[in-house]
């Protein structure tokens, strides 16, 4: 196959990758939106960014945050409308499991007050996707 074949082709499912993470992350932007509200009226506020990401089925993401002893923190998991199972679980820095929602459903909430200052791992994993990719987008909140 000609280099310049392969380089159109390979330009064009960046492309594609690009369009359909922009118009999912518009999706998950707006259903995390919706969701915030109740955790904010519950009196917690938002912690850092929005992790947000595409995932073929059956695969996941990790990641690291820093937590405080003794503050209770929430992570809400949103995906766009061709995904039906998102999960979530938290780990402590010895690899044990602090909390997991593995329901099967589209909205993962893991709920928990940290047991010691330091740092924790978040697995988010798509498991059941109609489509090549799934948008996800997570959110961490504490009070």
């Amino acid at each position: 196959m000609p280099l310049c074949h392969i380089l159109k082709t390979s330009l064009l499912a960046t492309a594609l990758m690009v369009s359909v993470s922009a118009t999912a992350g518009e999706i998950t932007s707006g259903q995390m939106d919706a969701v915030s509200l109740f955790a904010l009226a519950d009196g917690y506020t938002q912690s850092g960014k929005d992790k947000f990401d595409v995932l073929t089925e059956d695969d996941n993401d990790t990641y690291t945050y820093q937590l405080v002893q003794g503050k209770r923190y929430k992570f809400v998991g949103t995906c766009d409308e061709d995904c039906d199972d998102l999960d979530l679980e938290i780990y402590d820095r010895n690899g044990r499991l602090i909390d997991a929602d593995a329901s099967i459903d589209d909205l993962p909430v893991v709920d928990f007050r940290a047991p010691y200052t330091g740092s924790y791992t978040l697995k988010v994993s798509l498991e059941d996707c109609s489509a090549l990719l799934c948008a996800y987008r997570v959110r961490a909140f504490s009070r």
